[in-house]
């Protein structure tokens, strides 16, 4: 059996239909790989914008325009903003409700400075 038969009888035709839809398929995709390339450079090249945005949906960033408020190194400073934060939370307080509230409040670095309010006693 030669020729055409031989194709059919051994499923060379479903096999070759088969084989054509997997490289049509292939170049589908690289054909949309490279019209997306400008977006992909576009993302990496501002990767550290897209990376804050993201941490602040994540984790419930600053709100009311209070992005990058500075406090004041010196300790007396911090306590005393930290003292008005607490006086709205009673006389005892979780220090996660503290951390929520001083991050809602656009404070920089809560963690490390109520450590540092921490080691100051």
């Amino acid at each position: 059996m030669y020729g055409f038969e031989a194709i059919a009888a051994h499923n060379g035709w479903a096999i070759a239909a088969v084989g054509i839809g997997i490289v049509f398929s292939g170049l589908l995709l690289l054909s949309f790989a490279i019209s997306q390339i400008h977006n992909c450079l576009t993302l990496w090249e501002k990767r550290d914008i897209y990376i804050r945005n993201t941490k602040r949906i994540l984790f419930g960033g600053v709100r009311n325009g209070a992005a990058g408020q500075v406090i004041s190194s010196d300790i007396k400073d911090i306590s005393r903003q930290y003292f008005m934060l607490t006086q709205t939370m009673g006389e005892t307080f979780p220090l996660p409700k503290l951390l929520k509230l001083a991050i809602r409040r656009g404070m920089t670095r809560p963690h490390y400075t109520i450590n540092k309010l921490l080691h100051a006693n």
